[in-house]
């Protein structure tokens, strides 16, 4: 099983960033208490893109999915009504967040074209060998 999609950081979540959503599981809650303020809607809204993921993935409803969310390390999800354990991804980036989950490690990552900083055959001399 592999999932993934991409949406735009929402500009507001009921009650406001500085009000925190029941549906997060203890260790988000943890890690939403930790972060910023201006933080905070990058992580709700990528897990809300996660938890609908989980669901579309599982048919387990997002609710009942528990995600941890430790600095550093991916997530697991765990729900009472799926059997194992689902490996999931999170990333984020000028306003907007990616997840993905599969039933084996995943990773997404978001990149946003920028122009280039130095030269195309400088940078392939940092990285290839003379005769490449």
């Amino acid at each position: 099983m592999l999932r993934v999609a991409v949406g735009p950081v929402g500009e507001s979540f009921p009650g406001g960033r500085d009000a925190m959503p029941a549906w997060l599981g203890e260790s988000e809650r943890r890690r939403w208490e930790a972060l910023p303020p201006a933080a905070r809607d990058a992580f709700l809204a990528s897990r809300a893109l996660l938890r609908d993921l989980l669901q579309a993935a599982t048919g387990v409803p997002a609710a009942a999915w528990d995600v941890s969310a430790e600095a550093g390390t991916a997530p697991l999800a765990r729900a009472g009504g799926w059997p194992h354990a689902v490996h999931a991804s999170l990333s984020h980036r000028l306003g907007w967040v990616a997840a993905a989950v599969s039933d084996a490690a995943v990773g997404v990552d978001i990149e946003c074209e920028r122009p280039a900083r130095s030269d195309p055959a400088e940078r392939a001399a940092l990285m290839l060998a003379p005769g490449e």
